[in-house]
């Protein structure tokens, strides 16, 4: 819808996961080691879409750079993070991003 929101990446090892919110699901962290998947933090969902539940942007799309990525995972806000709209994805892909 042409929004602009500023967005702190995190990349994250696809192996290990460190540094992944210690509520994520197995399933969700596994989730980013798919091209372009992103998870974001529920807070930010709110920033980006506002008015929707935080689930209706699972499967979303979003242009970061100028390439599209997935919503395929939520989690909670990052300890530290304070009010900063936080997405994680594999760490090769934030690189690439």
């Amino acid at each position: 819808d042409g929004r602009v929101v500023s967005l702190t990446l995190i990349g994250l090892d696809p192996q290990s996961f460190v540094g992944a919110p210690r509520d994520a699901s197995l399933q969700a962290l596994q989730s980013l080691r798919a091209p372009g998947a992103l998870m974001l933090d529920v807070q930010t969902v709110g920033r980006i879409w506002p008015g929707i539940e935080p689930e209706a942007a699972i499967g979303r799309t979003l242009e970061i750079n100028d390439r599209r990525v997935v919503v395929t995972a939520l989690g909670d806000p990052l300890p530290g993070f304070g009010s900063s709209n936080t997405g994680l994805m594999s760490y090769s892909e934030a690189v690439s991003i």
